[in-house]
């Protein structure tokens, strides 16, 4: 087609929502509404089992720069799930109990719910905007220099959505890659010619290459860089529709807010299309992808970081290190801890609020064992700053799964609540398996439908 009469690609049928993709006779998945899929790379209308392309460059494509403009806030409607969740991760980041959050709690619970770290500036800033909040809704005295905020106040600000910042007017594309030949040559062309991209729009576009960390291959004139969040979103979304494993915590926990489903929908939706695909044969379970297919929402991961934040803290004022910490839970001393020591563990620790319910979420939120070795305790609970520092200060003898030796004798901690424990886990397990199956049922129906359909066309 030509570049003049694409200027209105979704309108044409050109490009459509990724949350509209799927294989033949299978069921999508809900995707950022900015994410879009060009039918050139995966066409809706054809049928049978196809082999889908790499994701290799994706088009940011602002149709008329006019009407670029930040979206307001959008502010999360929780369910009653989901605020039992924040309430429970918000209550385990109030380390002193104290009921206020101080600096410190701030910025570890901005840390915890939206990965990033406030300069002081910025920390700041949200202060003296909640204070200024208060004043005029409650009628406190104005200039007051509290440094701190309510449990309510912190609530209001993770659920705002004020640091996931998004432009209206803005998408993500994914392209073949004859078609982003064709855009970049295009690109070239009009700006010799001293030419608009399309005629008569105000239109910008680049070129970036999701392979490659989503670095610039080109841009037109005006174009300018998405927010930070809204960049991370579309570029993640971009990942997982290309069946990438790998990922941090960070691009988990804005892949958890980008595709609200249960875990057990992306698990399956993810295996149909990784099974689409010319690839060496992986297991996600062994990579961190995993994580996205066990935890709920960003909630989860919230909660699941704010417990190791209340341990980390608890054990670091009883003069503990991790090391001495993990050997004190271990009470049968199998270089592993197993639920019910979990659970012995963080009752002596006096994390708030606990249940056996708790303690399963804790371990299954780290691994798929009902177990926490070594390693993972290690990596969970050691501070992000403190990672190499606690590699080289407690090595691994043998490079094996349990703790090196004690170098002093530590009183055991008794495990608890074994048999409730176990109890729980077999139901929660065998809840989860029959949601899955209804799941891949109800899929498999829609195939055998779509192939009965396709045979009668034949």
């Amino acid at each position: 087609r030509q570049l003049a009469s694409a200027a209105e690609p979704m309108e044409a049928g050109t490009f459509y929502p990724a949350s509209d993709f799927k294989l033949y006779g299978r069921s999508p998945l809900p995707f950022p509404d900015y994410v879009k899929m060009s039918r050139n790379y995966f066409d809706l209308h054809w049928v049978g089992e196809r082999r889908l392309k790499n994701v290799v460059v994706a088009l940011d494509w602002v149709p008329a720069l006019a009407a670029l403009a930040p979206s307001p806030p959008a502010k999360a409607e929780l369910s009653a799930a989901q605020e039992a969740r924040l309430h429970n991760a918000l209550r385990l980041l109030d380390t002193d109990d104290s009921g206020r959050y101080e600096a410190e709690k701030l910025v570890e619970a901005l840390r915890s719910a939206e990965d990033i770290t406030l300069t002081e500036p910025e920390l700041e800033q949200l202060l003296s905007r909640s204070r200024l909040e208060e004043e005029s809704g409650a009628g406190v005295d104005a200039g007051s220099s509290r440094s701190w905020l309510t449990f309510e106040q912190l609530k209001d600000v993770l659920t705002s959505g004020v640091y996931r910042r998004e432009e209206v007017g803005r998408r993500r594309v994914i392209l073949s890659l004859a078609e982003a030949e064709t855009i970049r040559c295009a690109m070239h062309l009009r700006h010799a010619a001293q030419e608009p991209l399309l005629p008569g729009k105000d239109a910008a576009v680049a070129l970036r290459c999701v392979a490659a960390h989503d670095v610039l291959l080109d841009a037109s004139e005006g174009w300018t860089a998405p927010f930070a969040f809204q960049a991370a979103a579309a570029h993640n979304c971009c990942r997982f529709l290309d069946c990438a494993m790998h990922f941090t915590p960070a691009e988990l926990n804005v892949l958890l807010r980008c595709i609200p489903v249960e875990p057990a929908r992306r698990r399956i939706w993810f295996t149909m299309v990784l099974a689409c695909r010319r690839r060496l044969s992986k297991r996600w379970e062994q990579t961190p992808l995993a994580k996205l297919f066990s935890l709920e929402d960003e909630w989860s991961m919230l909660k699941q970081r704010a417990q190791a934040v209340r341990v980390r803290t608890a054990i670091q004022r009883r003069g503990l290190l991790l090391h001495d910490a993990f050997t004190k839970f271990d009470a049968d001393q199998n270089g592993i801890l197993s639920l019910a020591e979990v659970y012995g563990a963080l009752d002596w620790l006096q994390v708030p609020d606990l249940s056996p319910a708790d303690i399963l979420f804790f371990v299954r939120a780290i691994t798929s064992e009902p177990h926490i070795t070594y390693t993972d305790f290690i990596e969970v609970l050691c501070a992000p700053d403190e990672v190499e520092a606690m590699h080289l200060s407690v090595p691994q003898e043998g490079g094996g799964q349990g703790p090196p030796g004690a170098a002093r004798k530590l009183s055991m901690i008794q495990p608890r609540g074994e048999d409730e424990l176990q109890e729980l886990l077999t139901e929660t397990v065998t809840a989860e398996r029959q949601a899955e199956e209804a799941l891949e049922e109800a899929e498999h129906r829609l195939v055998s439908d779509a192939t009965k359909l396709l045979e009668s066309q034949l």
